[in-house]
């Protein structure tokens, strides 16, 4: 018997399958989604913790900004 027939026994194998796929897309998109989120707050905090310590200095020449980022007590970065 093929398990592509719809028979009796086909019926349900068929739905165990569909909801089991239906299933791991789900813990898939939901892993993912998990790992991205907790990315995206690393990303945020690091971010936070360099715009608290330098700030965009403009230096707009011939049109275009060509600024750097300087520390904000004024200090030289030696990194």
């Amino acid at each position: 018997m093929e398990i592509s027939k719809l028979t009796l026994f086909g019926m349900p194998v068929m739905t165990l399958l569909a909801v089991w796929g239906v299933c791991y897309l789900i813990n898939n998109a939901w892993k993912d989604w998990a790992e991205q989120r907790a990315l995206n707050k690393e990303l945020d905090e690091a971010d936070r913790a360099f715009k608290a310590k330098y700030r965009w200095e403009l230096d707009i020449r011939t049109g275009t900004d060509q600024g750097k980022w300087v520390r904000k007590d004024g200090l030289p970065d030696y990194d």
